[in-house]
């Protein structure tokens, strides 16, 4: 299978308003050409297709997902929205118990799907980086990142979550962008001694390893060094740190040993305690009050 580009996006601001998903795929339309051909909706394992005649119809048919995923839905709830060309965009929402339970994460995520062979075609190629930094603005992130499935598959540890946001970021990837909490979070001056390029947005900063994820990825001393600028509890454990076990009777063993086996831990073994390395949800959802979402020309 070819690598895809992944484009994630991830926020506790409310996403349930169609007006947002509107400009969302304005937005996608305008700097990357992206019409909606298709939207599954999905909840408890089940799935329908719909063909998509306008990006208001889609726009209706995701905020109706997110309206029943926190009043009606006890399990994960997302969509896929179809662009055809290898491009899709899957919307996760949390579900009702994960919102009422203090114990879960709380907070929506985008991941926007394209292949490599697309991407570096022009004018995706010029403008990945343009859609990024708008779909930051549209969809009040408080961190996003653009990287190749190859290698995000190659920090994933087997039989663990890549990460779990109420303990820890990921290692840091191509590009990485906080918004203005998490910033102020690690320090501000903090991002001025970092070895890779940093850009400083209205309404975060944006950090880039190399020109390309190739790149990137050959500069994994550089994130670790940044990491330890940073704090390096923050962050996901490299993959040049031991990993579980891959049989499943040894994760079932260490499951019974281990109740905390599988979830983040510190270098030293010991549990990650929640929202002590990362900022709470409580505090990121304060940093973006409700609003109407900006129009797609007001970005430019």
């Amino acid at each position: 299978m070819k690598p895809f580009f992944h484009v994630s996006i991830f926020s506790t601001a409310s996403w349930s308003n169609p007006n947002l998903w509107e400009s969302v795929f304005d937005s996608l339309n305008a700097d990357l050409s992206l019409k909606i051909r298709s939207l599954n909706r999905c909840r408890r394992g089940e799935s329908s297709r719909r063909l998509i005649q306008s990006n208001q119809e889609a726009a209706t048919l995701v905020s109706e997902l997110k309206q029943g995923s926190t009043e009606l839905m006890t399990d994960h709830s997302y969509c896929l929205v179809a662009f055809g060309k290898g491009i899709s965009v899957e919307v996760y929402f949390p579900s009702i118990t994960q919102v009422l339970d203090k114990r879960e994460y709380s907070y929506d995520s985008f991941r926007l799907m394209i292949s490599c062979e697309t991407a570096m075609r022009p004018p995706m190629s010029k403008n990945l980086f343009i859609s990024f930094k708008h779909l930051t603005e549209l969809l009040k992130a408080f961190y996003a990142e653009i990287e190749l499935d190859s290698v995000i598959a190659g920090e994933q540890a087997p039989y663990c979550r890549r990460w779990n946001l109420s303990y820890e970021f990921p290692t840091l990837s191509w590009i990485n962008y906080f918004s203005n909490t998490v910033v102020d979070f690690f320090g501000r001056l903090k991002f001025d001694r970092l070895p890779c390029t940093v850009l400083k947005w209205p309404n975060g900063i944006c950090t880039r390893f190399g020109s390309s994820p190739d790149e990137g990825d050959l500069m994994r001393s550089c994130k670790l060094h940044a990491e330890q600028i940073l704090g390096m509890d923050s962050f996901t454990c490299p993959v040049a740190f031991p990993k579980p076990l891959e049989d499943f009777d040894s994760y079932l063993q260490g499951s019974l040993r281990d109740s905390f086996f599988g979830k983040p831990k510190l270098l030293n073994g010991d549990p990650k305690p929640e929202f002590t390395y990362v900022p709470s949800f409580e505090d990121l959802a304060r940093e973006f009050q409700p609003s109407d979402p900006p129009q797609h020309s007001e970005l430019q």
